[in-house]
């Protein structure tokens, strides 16, 4: 495993199986088993081109309009298709996982450091429990398989480390701008160029068991579904300077892109979007990347988009690693659960409506995948989702549960913020897509004060009330409290629905509440 100092020049072998000596790529199998946050988040002020720290925030690319989302399964597969136009879903569905390539590489002016083992990296990717010095908390793997109900796992084809050619060194990948242009592109074809070769020397030495760019194309289109970058410098979204005196704008920056110019490798197989993080966490140790910045930056690559602001606030912050991989501890071990709205987007969550006045109960979603939509008195792509957030599995660093109460607007942005104190609000008809109505009441996560945390939710004890006219009882002090409510916005138009969620129950794996309709209003 790992690298040959002594001969930088040779092609890299592929990693040895651990279930025997062949030079056969290690194909970790688990599907019968069970992110500091990458560049997005808006850590730090610099921002080239209004880009927001990175590729992936490119409006033109991700930020398209999906449509509304309703039970139609018609129109949530056209939806699925729209959002992930890098992998066929319903393929991932029916073969219950992924398999990524994961292309470990190694900058030409780095062949005296050491690097993160092979070993350790499938870890990070594969494992099937948590491991105290790899993935404390559980693996990527892990992390497909507790948001999908154990129902897609992701396997990892690691290679052996890459070394570049001479030309390509980090701060000539960086390219000076933290790797944010199409320079570090060339890097990353200059690895998959040596990848090819590899792969052709291994299948001239045992033709039966080696791996071929078929493994990777889970659709059928000629196209690799994911292939994920490990480079050996530290992140650029660490600022500052780094252990070997490299300023943050000559270090690359984890992101998720398209290549410029896709690349044909084997039988005709493209390699066209990827992810690229670094190996590392910090900028001044040797430990290994955590694993929100992977969830993060491989899920952008699948087509997911990032649900953080970028600017003034933070989107829907820890209530979805879209929009913070960090987690609430802000170690990155804990990236959080994706939302409701999420799952839902990747079909890994079951959306009931809810027309009728009643009393209802709802799981904990990281037990059952499940969620409650309202839309009866909003317009076409305007709505409510109820989701029951539990201290479980990735959101174990949650204090306390509660009831996540989004409000969803299909045709708004996701880097408009809207909150009480902005002239004209809401009528100035700015709220982002997905947007965490805070029981607390603060707007907190609108006006870039915090990322979230359990005073977010409703629950008995707290507030336990939202209606047309607020959130009750009353936050300490306040006379009253009108926002957030229940009432419409989309396009500035607000318009009270009837709808009232009240007498929501203790937090526990199964909540209750009541919802009533002014029939009137509706």
């Amino acid at each position: 495993y790992g690298r040959n100092n002594n001969n930088n020049n040779r092609l890299p072998p592929v990693v040895r199986s651990a279930r025997d000596d062949s030079m056969a790529i290690q194909h970790v199998r688990v599907h019968e088993e069970q992110q500091q946050q990458g560049y997005h988040q808006n850590d730090y002020t610099h921002d080239y081109n209004n880009n927001r720290g990175g590729y992936n925030n490119n409006n033109n690319t991700v930020d398209r309009h999906y449509g509304s989302s309703n039970n139609n399964n018609n129109n949530n597969n056209r939806r699925r298709r729209q959002l992930f136009k890098n992998i066929n879903l319903d393929k991932m569905d029916e073969n219950k996982g992924l398999t990524a390539l994961v292309v470990p590489i190694s900058f030409s002016d780095h062949d005296e450091r050491d690097v993160i083992d092979t070993e350790d990296l499938v870890t990070l990717f594969t494992a099937t429990e948590p491991d105290a010095d790899i993935c404390v908390t559980g693996s990527v793997n892990q992390y497909f398989l507790d948001n999908s109900n154990d129902e897609v796992s992701l396997d990892a084809i690691v290679m052996d480390w890459i070394d570049l050619d001479d030309k390509y060194t980090e701060a000539y990948c960086a390219g000076g701008k933290s790797g944010l242009d199409s320079i570090v592109q060339e890097c990353l074809k200059n690895a998959l160029t040596k990848v090819e070769e590899a792969m052709k020397d291994d299948m001239d030495e045992d033709e039966e068991d080696a791996f071929t760019w078929d493994d990777l194309d889970l659709d059928g289109n000629k196209v690799v579904d994911m292939v994920v970058f490990v480079h050996s410098g530290y992140g650029a979204e660490f600022g500052g300077t780094d252990h070997y005196n490299s300023f943050y704008t000559d270090r690359i920056w984890s992101h998720a892109w398209e290549l410029d110019w896709p690349t044909t490798l084997g039988d005709g197989i493209v390699v066209n979007h990827y992810a690229m993080v670094s190996s590392l966490h910090g900028f001044s140790n040797r430990n290994i990347v955590r694993v929100g910045t992977l969830v993060h930056e491989i899920f952008s690559s699948l087509g997911l988009p990032v649900m953080y602001d970028g600017y003034n606030g933070q989107g829907i912050g820890s209530f979805d690693a879209m929009a913070n991989s960090w987690g609430m501890d802000g170690t990155g071990h804990y990236p959080p659960m994706l939302s409701a709205w999420t799952r839902h987007a990747l079909n890994w969550i079951e959306i009931i409506d809810i027309d009728t006045d009643g009393m209802y109960e709802l799981p904990a979603s990281a037990i059952t995948p499940r969620a409650f939509k309202i839309s009866n008195g909003f317009p076409v792509g305007e709505y409510l989702l109820l989701e029951n957030r539990q201290a479980k599995s990735f959101d174990g660093d949650l204090a306390v549960g509660g009831l996540a109460v989004y409000h969803v607007d299909e045709d708004a942005t996701w880097t408009e913020e809207g909150h009480p104190e902005q002239q004209g609000w809401p009528e100035n008809g700015k709220h982002y897509r997905v947007a965490l109505l805070s029981a607390e009441g603060s707007y907190a996560m609108e006006k870039n004060e915090d990322r979230g945390d359990h005073f977010d939710l409703f629950r008995k004890g707290g507030r336990s009330s939202i209606g047309p006219d607020g959130i009750s009882p009353l936050p300490f002090g306040a006379t009253e409290a009108k926002h957030p409510n229940t009432n419409t916005y989309q396009d500035g138009v607000v318009k009270e629905t009837g709808v009232r969620i009240f007498e929501i129950g203790f937090s526990e794996d199964l909540m209750t509440f009541e919802v009533s309709f002014d029939t009137e209003i509706n």
